[in-house]
């Protein structure tokens, strides 16, 4: 069969889009823009969805595109962090520097498309279908359709969120809870903070030590010594420890399962069953 010079010209376009979504780059700021699919795609500006390929043979939001989106391994984009909502939409902080911090990108539950989101953040966390972020200048806010609020707060550094309750760090350590429009300060102190969707805080603490919060008191749990975490589901929390590794702790067992085995992790994000690790050069793998 003999193709005609346009549909050469569209069949290679299809080709070069399919090799790249096969193949994703891991470290440069083009892994969280697009794939381009055809030479007409032009400039997206900060308030666009960043689409990848306008060919109607193309269609990377029908269910194979979504589900090869989420398979294990490594997919698209390049973050400093990384979090997911209890229905499934993902959001991370890129690697385009801006003002108050780095892009931030949303890819919903049922896209293969990474969205740039207004602003930028360097840290986030999400409730259900809302992202919570604290910029660069430790301001906190969270997300109301394509815009953000802010929300009076303490100066953040690290931030978690659950089922109806916020929670932040400070750059001197404390931790305060966000419930019924207040923030509370509570006890301990913490480098790093999750939340579960039952509202139940995880923490690690300057000495890497890993506890949650339980009859208004901290319980340190037998984990490794750990740099990040994300609590993932009630009773079980993921950390990266100081080696690098990925692993799982269960309370009702008290048992540690190594989930990723190396020395590249340097951050985390979970919900769910769904865990993703963060690596030094910032490649985003599910490992879960």
């Amino acid at each position: 069969m003999t193709l005609s010079p346009r549909s050469k010209k569209k069949l290679s376009y299809l080709i070069v889009a399919g090799f790249a979504l096969l193949n994703p780059p891991s470290n440069s700021v083009a892994n969280e823009i697009n794939i381009q699919a055809t030479q007409e795609n032009q400039n997206q500006n900060d308030n666009e969805t960043l689409d990848l390929g306008t060919s109607t043979e193309l269609n990377l939001n029908n269910a194979a595109a979504v589900e090869a989106a989420n398979r294990v391994g490594q997919i698209q984009g390049a973050a400093y962090d990384i979090a997911i909502d209890t229905i499934g939409n993902m959001y991370h902080v890129g690697t385009q520097k801006g003002p108050n911090g780095y892009a931030l990108y949303k890819r919903n539950s049922d896209s293969a498309v990474w969205n740039r989101m207004q602003g930028d953040a360097l840290r986030i966390a999400a409730l259900a279908n809302q992202a919570w972020v604290v910029n660069a200048r430790g301001e906190v806010f969270h997300e109301r359709g394509n815009s953000w609020t802010k929300v009076n707060a303490p100066a953040a550094k690290d931030i978690g969120a659950g089922k109806n309750e916020v929670w932040i760090t400070t750059p001197q350590n404390r931790i305060f809870r966000f419930f019924n429009g207040r923030w509370t300060s509570l006890p301990g102190t913490a480098i790093k903070i999750d939340v579960d969707k039952n509202d139940v805080p995880w923490i690690v603490d300057p000495n890497g030590s890993v506890a949650f919060f339980n009859n208004n008191r901290w319980t340190k749990v037998n984990t490794p010594r750990a740099k990040d975490l994300a609590a993932s589901r009630p009773g079980f929390v993921q950390i990266v420890d100081t080696n690098g590794n990925i692993q799982e702790f269960e309370v009702n067992t008290g048992r540690t399962t190594m989930l990723s085995r190396g020395t590249d992790a340097v951050g985390i994000g979970a919900s769910n069953d769904r865990v993703y690790k963060l690596t030094r050069n910032l490649s985003i793998f599910r490992i879960r």
